[in-house]
């Protein structure tokens, strides 16, 4: 009697159980899945919105930082400052008529299409329907500092050297020298100023060959020439496709904001600035009576179009910028008014957050002088 009562308590579980218990796991499993994945993709999502908002903040406080260096000569005003006759073309087009090398501090682009605006920027390089404008200033630079690659842009980057470093300014001499290359600024204060190449630094008139005893007072200097071309690309990396200068099929497809840097030995360096910028649109502040505050906003044509360009104190700026991670619970159809502009994402890029970005930039060497 006791051994059949003991029997039946050893039974195993019945099939009805088993496949009960079963299926209780297969939804805890799934349910715990789910959430994993979903924590993963929160994750993803709320980074991706961290480098969103530090992208834009670099790209904005970059565009305040370049675009007030517009435009400085040394403390001279660009009327009195003159390109040498030696100065040679780095280009052999010249970007489409606008001398890379010249005494207009800035002058912006209109992008109406696909094609480029400058002729130097190469098609496939280009985002359609975005703005480009180019900066030139005369930028510090110390001699003891070397050039150790010609290719690479003088200062590093185009950020002028800060001042205290303990380095001499550059003297006459520094300029004969290989580290000395490239294209220079000689301005004197209260005189005027030229543009020139090193190599013809013995032919610039009295004026434009200055002193060390000047140089060390600080009533002249020599600056490096710079220049420099900011446009939207439609990659941030053109290498990783089949193309390594040009963006294609098989790059990442992520526009970003790019500028050319003209080096010491006139060539240029395509550099990114920050990913994810997928529009930049500008307006000119144009002064039209000379107290240095701007009356109306106009588009580049209109400046152009009235010759304009030296009377821009300030510049008004509108971006789009992206999260470079895909959200797949997005379907931005939205429209976004650029200035003067309205912008929709492509189907391609609709399920991305992106948020737009407007400030105004004042051109402070043109307002100081």
């Amino acid at each position: 009697m006791n051994q059949a009562l003991a029997g039946r308590d050893a039974r195993g579980f019945s099939l009805v159980e088993l496949m009960v218990a079963v299926t209780i796991s297969l939804i805890m499993f799934a349910v715990i899945i789910e959430l994993f994945a979903s924590n993963k993709q929160a994750y993803r999502v709320q980074e991706g919105a961290s480098e969103l908002n530090e992208n834009a903040r670099y790209a904005v406080s970059h565009l305040q930082y370049f675009l007030r260096l517009a435009d400085h000569w040394g403390g001279i005003e660009a009327d009195v400052v003159n390109v040498d006759p030696g100065v040679p073309s780095p280009l052999a087009t010249d970007c489409a008529g606008d001398p890379v090398i010249s005494t207009m501090g800035f002058r912006g682009y209109n992008g109406t299409g696909a094609t480029p605006p400058l002729n130097c920027i190469a098609a496939a390089n280009y985002e359609p329907g975005t703005d480009a404008f180019f900066i030139r200033y005369g930028a510090a630079h110390e001699d003891a500092r070397p050039v150790s690659d010609p290719s690479v842009p003088v200062p590093p980057n185009g950020v002028p050297t800060l001042p205290d470093t303990g380095e001499l300014p550059v003297r006459a001499g520094y300029l004969g020298s290989t580290d000395g290359d490239g294209i220079w600024l000689s301005a004197r204060l209260g005189r005027r100023g030229f543009i020139f190449n090193n190599t013809d630094h013995a032919s610039l008139p009295s004026d434009g060959q200055l002193t060390d005893e000047e140089v060390r007072n600080g009533s002249a200097a020599y600056y490096r020439f710079q220049s420099m071309l900011y446009f939207v690309r439609p990659c941030s990396n053109p290498a990783a496709g089949t193309n390594a200068n040009a963006c294609d099929a098989g790059d990442d497809g992520v526009p970003t904001l790019v500028r050319m840097t003209l080096n010491p030995d006139l060539s240029f360096t395509e550099e990114e600035v920050v990913a994810g910028v997928e529009n930049m649109q500008l307006l000119y502040g144009v002064d039209a009576d000379g107290d240095f505050i701007a009356e109306r906003y106009e588009p580049a044509d209109t400046v152009d179009a009235n010759n304009d360009w030296n009377n821009v104190v300030t510049v008004r700026v509108s971006l789009i910028v992206a999260n470079l991670q895909r959200d797949n619970t997005i379907n931005d159809t939205g429209t976004y008014y650029l200035l003067d502009t309205n912008w929709q994402p492509p189907p391609e890029a609709r399920s991305v957050r992106r948020s737009q970005y407007d400030f105004t930039v004042q051109i402070r060497n043109v307002t100081r002088a």
